[in-house]
């Protein structure tokens, strides 16, 4: 897996409000930021990708 540099994590309850900045890039859940890696969800304690099918749980900071 590519090193990912997370800088904005925002949850809201409503999900079409959840973003992260991920690599520079603005991301909503379904967002591919790199080739085999999915956002799956933006939860209060971190995100959740999938990386060639494997799911992650990332902390935030």
């Amino acid at each position: 897996m590519p090193p990912l540099k997370l800088s904005m994590h925002v949850f809201a309850e409503a999900p079409a409000q959840r973003f992260v900045i991920l690599d520079g890039q603005r991301l909503g859940e379904g967002a591919s930021p790199a080739a085999g890696i999915v956002l799956e969800e933006i939860r209060r304690e971190g995100l959740v990708i999938s990386v060639n099918g494997q799911r992650l749980l990332l902390a935030r900071p």
